[in-house]
């Protein structure tokens, strides 16, 4: 879903100055177990993928954190992270 975002973002980067881009979809993932992971980005709000920011809530019974990080340097996290469990 990462990589839908910032193909999406980079479609509405691509509009010519004197259009509109099209209305994205917000993105939104959600795991839960153990832990309850949730991911949302609007793509509407910003101009490009790279200056887009998701925002990342990860909690159980005990704890909730709620933070914002860079899409492109979750894109980078989430690929280091598979490229050491396979």
């Amino acid at each position: 879903e990462l990589y839908q975002l910032m193909q999406s973002l980079k479609a509405a980067a691509q509009v010519s100055s004197g259009g509109r881009p099209k209305p994205q979809k917000p993105m939104e993932y959600q795991f839960t177990g153990d832990v309850f992971l949730e991911i949302f980005c609007n793509p509407n709000i910003y101009p490009s993928p790279f200056a887009a920011i998701v925002l990342i809530t990860l909690r159980d019974d005990r704890i909730r954190l709620s933070t914002e990080a860079e899409l492109t340097r979750v894109v980078e996290d989430v690929n280091l992270y598979l490229e050491q469990v396979s």
